[in-house]
């Protein structure tokens, strides 16, 4: 079966997840609150090593305005899927 046959509304695969901004645990634009949900660990950490990140070099600057820019926003049904909306 290929992509095109398959139906839009079914997920790829059982337990598949993608990186998006969140919706709900945000300060500025959602991308440490979205990466914390995806890798599973607590937000404030992510944010924590972007800020030590920006501190030390401007790369946590640099790396923040591009995930800001490339990674999608939650749906308001994955929110409301993970209890968070």
């Amino acid at each position: 079966m290929s992509m095109t046959d398959r139906s839009a509304d079914l997920p790829e695969r059982p337990g598949y997840r993608r990186l998006t901004r969140s919706r709900t645990d945000r300060m500025i634009a959602g991308v440490c609150g979205g990466f914390a949900a995806y890798s599973g660990i607590d937000a404030n950490i992510v944010r924590l090593v972007m800020v030590l990140l920006a501190v030390l070099g401007g790369g946590g600057a640099v790396l923040y305005l591009v995930a800001w820019v490339i990674v999608p926003i939650e749906d308001a049904g994955e929110a409301a899927d993970n209890g968070k909306y």
